[in-house]
């Protein structure tokens, strides 16, 4: 994996607090034209662990946060997760 995993996000205070969440990940939020953006550089260690609990932070972010998705754009790919519905 040679790009940083970047989730987008429409709510800049919301990435702000994602941030916070993946900070053992060296997480740095970059605030772009109508949308927030946090990224990951992964690269260090195991990175298919290091994404798999990434991905979990997100989930268990997503279902308290009163964010209904984000976007994660990872080694060319876009994937969108949902919160679950409870939580939204």
């Amino acid at each position: 994996m040679h790009h940083p995993v970047r989730i987008e996000l429409q709510d800049p205070a919301a990435a702000e607090s994602l941030g916070r969440e993946l900070s053992r990940f060296h997480a740095e939020v970059v605030r772009l034209d109508g949308h927030a953006e946090v990224q990951l550089d992964l690269v260090a260690g195991n990175p298919e662990r290091r994404i798999v609990e990434a991905l979990n932070l997100i989930d268990a972010w997503l279902a308290r946060s009163g964010v209904s998705s984000v976007r994660v754009h990872l080694d060319g790919h876009s994937y969108t997760l949902n919160a679950p519905p409870e939580s939204v």
